[in-house]
């Protein structure tokens, strides 16, 4: 039996959630992926800004580019979330 931490599973679902996204530009999978990292990326994102404003359209811009771009993303380089 596979040991995954829950770590690890959520990182393995993000990455098949970026599949579907560039596969066949998978709407619910990106919606699910949406739910699961926005809490995590915002934070961190205003963390550095400083700015509500500001992290809310940086935040808008990345979704964007992960919808434009989930084709290019790369296991090997690390997990989705870094």
């Amino acid at each position: 039996m596979l040991n995954m931490t829950t770590a690890d599973f959520g990182s393995k679902r993000l990455e098949y959630l970026l599949t579907q996204i560039a596969a066949v530009k998978d709407q619910s999978a990106f919606a699910e992926l949406y739910s699961a990292t926005k809490g995590k990326l915002f934070s961190t994102v205003l963390m550095i800004v400083k700015r509500w404003d500001l992290a809310e359209e940086i935040i808008q811009d990345v979704y964007a580019r992960i919808w434009s771009n989930a084709g290019s993303y790369l296991a090997s380089s690390g997990s989705p979330m870094t």
